[in-house]
This record gives C-alpha cells, sequence and structure tokens, in this order.
C-alpha cells in the first residue's frame, strides 16, 4: 500500500501467448449440455410411454436399448471432456472428446435419426437437433485441437530458442 502512495506501481507478469481455445466450440458444447438433458428426459419418456403402450415389458427395438446404455455414460464424459479442455487448452481432453463424438456419439445418433423402430415425429426432431450439435462440434472441434497444437508447438519452440539463446542449455 505504502508503494502505491509513492507513486511506484508493481510490475504485472504478463504472458505473451495468444488464448487459443475455441469460442464457438465452448458455445456449442454449453448448449449440447443442456439439450443433451432435455433430450434424455424427453427420448425416456417415449420410450417408457411405448412400453406402457404395448403393456410389455420386451423392447420391440433391442438395438435402441444397447445404443442408449452405451450412449447415456458416454455422453456425460464426452461433454465434461470437451468443456474442460477447451477451457485448460489440453489437448489430450479435446482429442477424447473428438474420439467420443466420432464413435459411440455419431453411430448412435445416426441409428436413432434413420435407423429406429417406430419413429414418431418428435423422436425425429430431437434426434435432428442432438445430430446437428454433435457434427458441428466434430468440424469445429478439429478446427480447434489444430489451433492448439500449432500454438502450444510454437511455443514450446520459442522457449527452447530463448534456453538456448541464454546459455541454459545442459
Amino acid at each position: 500500500m505504502q508503494n502505491m502512495r509513492a507513486g511506484v506501481v508493481p510490475q504485472m507478469h504478463l504472458t505473451n501467448r495468444r488464448i487459443c481455445s475455441s469460442l464457438l466450440l465452448q458455445q456449442l458444447i454449453y448448449y449440447n449440455t443442456y439439450y443433451s438433458l432435455a433430450w434424455f428426459l424427453t427420448k425416456s419418456i417415449l420410450i417408457c410411454s411405448r412400453y406402457i403402450y404395448g403393456l410389455n415389458v420386451n423392447d420391440p427395438d433391442k438395438v435402441r436399448t444397447v445404443m442408449m446404455a452405451f450412449f447415456i455414460p458416454a455422453e456425460p464424459i464426452r461433454l465434461l471432456c470437451g468443456f474442460a479442455g477447451n477451457l485448460q487448452e489440453n489437448v489430450p481432453l479435446v482429442a477424447f472428446f473428438l474420439v467420443l463424438t466420432i464413435f459411440p456419439s455419431s453411430p448412435i445418433c445416426l441409428y436413432l435419426l434413420f435407423g429406429q423402430k417406430w419413429k414418431t415425429p418428435i423422436d425425429t426432431a430431437i434426434q435432428i437437433v442432438m445430430t446437428v450439435f454433435l457434427f458441428s462440434e466434430m468440424i469445429v472441434g478439429v478446427s480447434a485441437i489444430g489451433r492448439m497444437v500449432g500454438a502450444q508447438k510454437k511455443q514450446f519452440y520459442l522457449h527452447d530458442f530463448v534456453i538456448k539463446r541464454e546459455g541454459h542449455d545442459s
């Protein structure tokens, strides 16, 4: 406090590094998180109503049940990895987010959109929105990971150059 009165401004330590996380990817993941909750609730109600309507415990579309069993635990993990990885500029987390988007999520969404038996218009509507979210995240995620890798590679080479220039090479 005394230094401030004397006119001495404490030195700020700022980095010369650009933020390379993707705002568009962050927004897509953020909105997809809330949409996934609504999607899950709607899908659960639709599946339960099919059981009640048929008064039958057997699911006529057994593939859908298996797909949902894979999708439900994978989706929160996928969204968390994308959210945290993008904010922290953590390439492995964003890469895992992309792997989970490509493998379990995309085929499941495409099956639920095109291959599901006894679809209703609400099934098609919610599935189209989910598929648009997934493919948008996939495209923007690939772009974001490329930008992150480029920025981190540049930072690594600059750091290596400074170390060698100052003679701290061991």
